[in-house]
């Protein structure tokens, strides 16, 4: 598996954006137009590749402080259970930690908290909704 770090301007976000769309507009049904936003612009964005092909994303973006934020986590489906999302992730605090980040924070879709707490995130918030999916807040220290 291969890893590859992307931002705007420089880097064109097309394969990043191509798997977010399938993973949470066409397969979850979120609205196109609410899953690319203004984060983008200032996100670092990672897409992991397996045989040249990519199969999962993430960004990543500084809140404040020492705070960054973790999030549209997406792996396509045909690469789920292979360990992906746990080495995407693994990759995107290790990029955290090199830019002095000493928690990571995000909002996890509730499906998906068990995952997360394998990775070392721990429940810090209320649930709310996010396009009437249910969502909680973790984190986790560096």
């Amino acid at each position: 598996m291969e890893f590859k770090w992307m931002q705007k301007p420089q880097d064109d976000l097309r394969e990043p954006f191509a798997v977010r769309t399938e993973v949470f507009v066409q397969e979850q049904g979120y609205a196109q137009e609410l899953e690319l936003d203004a984060l983008d612009d200032r996100a670092l964005h990672i897409i992991a590749y397996l045989d040249g092909e990519a199969v999962a994303t993430a960004r990543l973006f500084k809140e404040e402080g020492d705070i960054w934020h973790l999030g549209r986590v997406a792996v396509r489906k045909p690469w789920r259970g292979r360990g992906i999302g746990a080495a995407l992730v693994a990759q995107a605090e290790k990029k955290a930690r090199e830019q002095g980040a000493e928690k990571i924070v995000l909002g996890a879709q509730v499906s998906k908290r068990i995952f997360y707490e394998k990775q070392g995130y721990l429940i810090c918030g209320q649930g709310y909704l996010d396009e009437g999916v249910p969502h909680i807040e973790m984190e986790k220290k560096l």
